[in-house]
């Protein structure tokens, strides 16, 4: 039975259902929370309904059990991040990234957070990382770090 709400949860939720997913995620925890990914695609429902403290529960109950995905190391770093520990998702991007290294997202994140800390050279090291190999993009980048680093000196 808890297989049937769970995936009745998985399936709203994919499609953006998130309000909807949440009482099938609640059904499903209450008869067996073993399930695979049952934790994550839970604490990823709660992320997209900005419910970050419920969904960093979730993705401690994730990490705990499966192990340390990219993809749950991400979700839980921007959950800290949104409700103020912005040092301890630095621990979890970095762990995203050791497990994936090319995750532009992880590397946004951790840009935003060095421009937050004033950190502006970093921060456009990760932006141009995050870019890869679009041109356009690292020469609008170019200009804005220029823009940034002026006034700054001032």
């Amino acid at each position: 039975m808890a297989m049937i709400y769970f995936y009745i949860a998985k399936f709203l939720s994919s499609r953006e259902k998130f309000e909807k997913a949440e009482p099938y995620f609640e059904k499903a925890f209450a008869r067996y929370d073993g399930l695979m990914r049952m934790n994550y695609t839970y604490g990823e429902n709660l992320f997209f309904l900005k419910k970050y403290s419920e969904a960093v529960k979730q993705f401690e109950q994730a990490i705990e059990k499966e192990g340390e995905a990219p993809e749950t190391m991400f979700y839980m770093g921007v959950s800290l991040k949104e409700i103020g520990f912005v040092k301890k998702s630095q621990y979890y991007f970095k762990k995203a990234i050791e497990k994936f290294s090319n995750f532009p997202e992880v590397l946004f994140e951790l840009g935003e957070i060095a421009v937050f800390e004033g950190r502006y050279e970093d921060a456009f090291d990760l932006f141009y990382k995050t870019a890869g190999d679009a041109s356009m993009l690292k020469e609008l980048l170019d200009n804005v770090k220029e823009d940034i680093l002026q006034k700054n000196k001032k």
